[in-house]
């Protein structure tokens, strides 16, 4: 029976990786299969995915090559299609499952902020995007890539128990420019300039 253990990543409850089977890896010739479960409400777009793929790259692991990735994505967001999508994943037989999940809830704050007047802010781009005034928190490319890198260690052949869990290391500040007219606000030009992102629509 394979080995199961489940490791916390970056030091968030929104990515962890699940080991299915990583002892002797580095020394097989097949290629590594690499899941990635997302949850309903994630924020890991195409663009996230893909600093995944580079960081897997930079451990030496290249898809199509050495490295397969199946993504099942849990579009419901109850119980019953988050087992099925982990369910079509197992069957799949990987050795690393990394998960990606926020709380859908979060970005139905959107609307309540300009249909109440209230200046949500959150810590993820994606909710600036649904209508939140304003973000700040870990950058989201910035999570897979290292999240990579812990991935790639365990594929190596690294036991998942002996890593130690990583703080994010990039953050970003997102304004949603047009959710503040709305409230009738405007941020300071020192706000703006700090900014790595600002919404107009």
């Amino acid at each position: 029976m394979k080995r199961r253990s489940v490791l916390a990543l970056l030091g968030t409850s929104s990515l962890s990786a699940i080991t299915l089977s990583a002892k002797g890896l580095a020394q097989t010739p097949k290629p590594a299969r690499v899941g990635v479960l997302i949850g309903a409400g994630s924020d890991a777009s195409d663009y996230a995915l893909e600093a995944f793929r580079l960081g897997l790259r930079d451990q030496g692991f290249t898809e199509g090559k050495n490295l397969s990735i199946e993504r099942q994505i849990d579009r419901e967001g109850s119980e019953e299609s988050l087992a099925r999508a982990a369910k079509l994943l197992a069957e799949w037989s990987p050795d690393v499952v990394l998960v990606a999940n926020t709380p859908p809830a979060l970005q139905k704050l959107g609307a309540l902020t300009t249909g109440y007047r209230l200046p949500f802010c959150g810590d993820r781009l994606l909710e600036v995007r649904g209508g939140l005034l304003m973000s700040y928190g870990p950058n989201v490319a910035a999570e897979f890539r290292q999240a990579a890198g812990i991935v790639g260690r365990i594929l190596h052949g690294a036991d998942p128990a002996t890593l130690p869990v990583e703080s994010p290391l990039g953050f970003e500040l997102a304004l949603n420019q047009a959710t503040a007219k709305k409230l009738g606000l405007a941020f300071p030009a020192a706000v703006r300039a700090r900014a790595n992102a600002v919404i107009d629509f």
